[in-house]
């Protein structure tokens, strides 16, 4: 089954668009909380209990997807884009990824769209 992690989503419209939308495509959503940012990535879609507490938890909205097909993955975008509630930092949930903690993930999502940027921007 597709779950989808949520970090950081603090806007209620957004978080319930979000919701709502993955719900109606049929994927599970989780809400991960600032403590629980430390746990790998495989842990919180375990369900596993945080052992301790991230000191600096990151603020940035970020969304990880697992389970997802390329199609589920496209629906939940578009869906999310005509609904006006984009979330910048997202990935899909892979063999190497998953063993990372959510912020060492965090971390490598801020480094690549900040590469992105930097590459566009020079065109």
């Amino acid at each position: 089954m597709a779950v989808l992690l949520l970090f950081n989503i603090h806007d209620e419209e957004k978080r319930t668009a979000i919701r709502l939308l993955s719900l109606r495509l049929g994927y599970s959503v989780l809400d991960v909380l600032p403590e629980q940012q430390s746990m790998k990535i495989s842990e919180l879609l375990s369900g596993a209990k945080p052992v301790g507490q991230n000191l600096i938890p990151f603020t940035d909205e970020m969304m990880v997807m697992s389970g997802f097909s390329s199609q589920d993955m496209h629906a939940l975008l578009d869906g999310m884009r005509n609904n006006g509630c984009p979330v910048r930092l997202k990935c899909i949930v892979t063999e190497t990824n998953k063993s990372w903690t959510a912020t060492r993930l965090h971390k490598e999502l801020i480094a690549e769209d900040q590469a992105m940027r930097k590459r566009t921007s020079k065109r």
